[in-house]
């Protein structure tokens, strides 16, 4: 397995943009997402979350794709993830390494029902209960001692 960033994915004369590249696979995407989030709503994602993710197995197949922004500057803001089953853990650890490393005191995003559990099982906590729309705030803190600040 390979997590590649928009920082460290190289775009080239075989490989478009970050953005374009997952636009492209849009098909694998909608199959990861499995209807939640829409399709749409990832694409549309793609502009206002400028932290990208992707997750390819060693033939270089897509296997799971996450966005994220910065939400300021103790926060980062987990909007969409997706990734075969099993996967999920793998871009995650990736996703909290790095926003330690970048000095972030939390990781924020909004969980559906369906996946409530698997951030709990990560070290998330929600922080109240769902929202109108059925989502979950959920909550990352990182203890002062992984912080780079």
């Amino acid at each position: 397995m390979r997590i590649f960033t928009n920082k460290n994915y190289k775009p080239g004369a075989r490989n478009p943009t970050m953005n374009n590249w997952l636009v492209n696979h849009r098909r694998t995407i909608e199959n990861l997402l499995k209807g939640s989030p829409s399709l749409g709503y990832f694409i549309g994602a793609l502009s206002s979350n400028p932290i990208k993710y992707v997750l390819l197995n060693n033939n270089g197949k897509l296997n799971g794709a996450a966005l994220l922004r910065n939400k300021s500057n103790q926060s980062r803001y987990l909007n969409v993830i997706t990734a075969r089953k099993g996967l999920g853990k793998y871009l995650l650890s990736a996703i909290l390494q790095n926003a330690a490393r970048n000095g972030k005191r939390a990781v924020k995003l909004r969980s559906t029902n369906r996946a409530k559990n698997f951030y709990k099982k990560h070290g998330f906590a929600s922080t109240n209960r769902p929202n109108q729309s059925g989502t979950w705030p959920m909550i990352y803190k990182f203890p002062p001692a992984y912080r780079n600040n």
